[in-house]
């Protein structure tokens, strides 16, 4: 794409649709989120911009619960909700003192509860924020040493977490357990740095 004042050109980064595939958000390379409907076609006309971040955003998804509700992250530090319904500002805001990058995040507890990994090396953490009080609720910063590369809920048993990390460990928590120590289920070590991951099975019970 082509930027009509500047003639630089921007690529699509991330790319993710609703629960009905009606809308595609797409995160640019100039830091804004642009909303397509799909049934029009993913073409430059978008139905909205948000703008928000400053930095490289790192996760883009929709939320579970609703068809209308962005969610996005990035390397500013802010973990960032948004509303195809409404203008092209946050609707919510999350970050913590020092505003460290933030390499990964997600959603889940039926899109109230909001978690994001950063990415700054042996001193990397997990933080966890209630969406509707937007309250800071804890953090977890033992378990990995290195940037955590995603995050990501249970569909199924949705109290369990799992993150994967640069230092090849893939940690699984059930966070209902409120130290820590006591949340971690188990660890993996993949012997390398791990960029992805994901559950399967008939009962996603495997990762």
């Amino acid at each position: 794409m082509e930027d009509d004042d500047s003639e630089s050109e921007f690529y699509v980064m991330k790319l993710a649709t609703n629960t009905d595939d009606s809308l595609a958000v797409a995160a640019w390379s100039d830091m804004n989120l642009r909303v397509y409907d799909i049934a029009s076609g993913l073409s430059r006309d978008c139905t909205h911009t948000f703008v928000g971040h400053v930095d490289r955003i790192t996760s883009l998804m929709f939320g579970s619960t609703d068809n209308f509700s962005v969610y996005s992250s990035a390397e500013d530090g802010i973990v960032g909700c948004w509303d195809t319904r409404s203008g092209p500002s946050m609707t919510q805001r999350f970050e913590v003192d020092g505003k460290p990058m933030i390499a990964s995040m997600d959603v889940g507890l039926d899109d109230q509860l909001i978690v994001a990994g950063t990415e700054n090396g042996d001193k990397s953490k997990i933080y966890f924020w209630d969406r509707r009080s937007k309250k800071l609720l804890g953090e977890y910063e033992e378990s990995h040493n290195d940037g955590i590369t995603q995050l990501q809920f249970n569909p199924i048993q949705k109290t369990r977490l799992a993150s994967a990390s640069l230092d090849g460990l893939v940690c699984y928590f059930d966070i209902t357990k409120p130290k820590e120590e006591d949340a971690l289920i188990s660890v993996m070590n993949a012997g390398g740095p791990v960029n992805k991951i994901g559950f399967f099975g008939p009962e996603m019970q495997c990762l």
